[in-house]
């Protein structure tokens, strides 16, 4: 139980950003409940019961950490039991076994504190430098919205859908369309480095940061906090704007502790339960769970129904910020549209079930061309700033549907920018994840 205590622990202080602190008396008895659950079940068993404290111990470390690290614990954990239950052990061998045990979860708990610890450090002096050397000229309104996973307009092409209306329909609007905009995080879809973030954390941290370099390999709990934490909210707030949050279920942006407001869709179903709830979703997130699917355990009416109020939630509560005549304003919306489930027909209508997974794709990406649209009329101030940038290109839940996609497909991205008084010339060049960054600067003047 102990064993089990102390993992959980070293777990909430690598992932403080990740995993409120409130949720470690959950976790403690999560842990707890599991070192005594393995101690009886193991005490029960002839062949385990003389060792069973150790044999608890070890399976207790390997079950807290697989959140974490499950592959390279694995051999150990098997040689380390099979030690225990094959040989005989006396009472000081098991006793040097089990302090050995103890040390390693303790210097785990040691580095991680220190490593959060450092983490928070440098966040701050990073957002303390940013603050003190902005001053802006102007404050035009800034809108930054994410539409999860629209490809770019030249991979839907590949995928034979006709995007010509919808980029005529931004430029018609004063938006430069980059019709070929790549990631700037090119992973590729099989095969590539394994990592503990995802692809939208990563951009969500270089973007918020203005275009701040976020290696594939960046610690989980580091690109969590450049969210939470980031310059862009911390240097328009110095300069008198309001920060507006619309998140979705996703936790990294479900909320932001800077934001002066933050509008969450609170549903009632299942699937909100497990969005909603920290815990649960950073295990499933950092381990083998991730590769199950939980939405798929859910009444298909349930998930229908969740999708659809918080899309039409997140959209609504947008229009309200864009016409309440505030200003200046920094609005953020992150929305798991075309992202999957795909519920939405083009028509707005509930999709057919016998459509291939590109055409539910293809369907739900139609339906969010006319979503943002309507976004964007309702901001009626000509003046404001109306960033589109979606974070990634296709992708599915099934790695062997990936495969088949193209590096345009997987990479290409919609990008769609409104930048009054900046010509397509100066914005071409930009990185996607540079512009909050080339926009304050903008302001500033420079």
């Amino acid at each position: 139980m102990l064993v089990g205590c102390f993992t959980v622990v070293s777990l909430f202080s690598s992932h403080a950003y990740r995993l409120s602190w409130t949720q470690l008396p959950v976790a403690l008895a999560i842990g707890a409940s599991v070192g005594l659950f393995l101690w009886i079940v193991f005490s029960l068993i002839p062949l385990t019961r003389h060792s069973s404290s150790i044999v608890a111990s070890v399976v207790t470390i390997t079950t807290m950490l697989w959140m974490s690290f499950p592959y390279p614990v694995i051999p150990m954990v098997i040689i380390v039991d099979a030690v225990v239950v094959v040989f005989d052990l006396n009472i000081k061998q098991k006793r040097v076994i089990a302090q050995a045990l103890f040390t390693v979860v303790v210097l785990a708990l040691s580095v991680s504190l220190v490593q959060a610890a450092y983490i928070r450090m440098t966040s701050s002096n990073e957002q303390e430098t940013a603050k003190s050397s902005v001053v802006l000229d102007q404050a035009a309104d800034i809108y930054f919205i994410v539409p999860d996973r629209f490809a770019s307009p030249s991979a839907l092409e590949e995928c034979g859908l006709n995007t010509s209306s919808f980029v005529s329909e931004l430029e018609s609007r004063g938006f430069y369309v980059r019709s070929n905009a790549l990631s700037s995080d090119l992973v590729q879809p099989s095969g590539g480095p394994l990592t503990t973030t995802t692809r939208t954390l990563r951009f969500m941290a270089s973007a918020l940061n203005m275009g701040a370099e976020v290696p594939v390999h960046v610690l989980y709990n580091q690109a969590s906090s450049m969210v939470r934490n980031h310059l862009v909210g911390s240097v328009l707030k110095s300069s008198g704007y309001t920060y507006h949050h619309i998140g979705d279920w996703w936790q990294e942006t479900l909320s932001n502790p800077a934001a002066d407001y933050n509008y969450i869709y609170r549903g009632y179903s299942a699937i909100d339960y497990l969005s909603y709830n920290e815990l649960t979703t950073a295990v499933a997130d950092r381990s083998w769970l991730r590769e199950a699917n939980i939405g798929a355990l859910l009444p298909v009416e349930v998930l229908i129904r969740t999708n659809h109020e918080r899309n039409s939630y997140q959209r609504e509560t947008f229009k309200e910020i864009a016409g309440n005549g505030e200003h200046p304003k920094f609005v953020f919306l992150h929305v798991l549209l075309p992202h999957p489930p795909y519920t939405w027909s083009k028509e707005g209508e509930l999709q057919k079930d016998n459509l291939s997974i590109m055409d539910c794709y293809l369907e739900q990406v139609q339906f969010t061309e006319g979503y943002l649209l309507d976004l964007i009329d309702s901001i009626t101030d000509t003046d404001s700033i109306v960033i589109i940038q979606s974070d990634e290109g296709i992708a599915f839940t099934s790695p062997g549907d990936n495969e088949a996609l193209s590096n345009n497909q997987w990479n290409g991205v919609l990008t769609a920018w409104r930048v009054p008084g900046v010509g397509d010339e100066q914005l071409r060049n930009i990185p996607v994840t540079g512009i909050l960054g080339y926009v304050i600067d903008y302001l500033k003047g420079d």
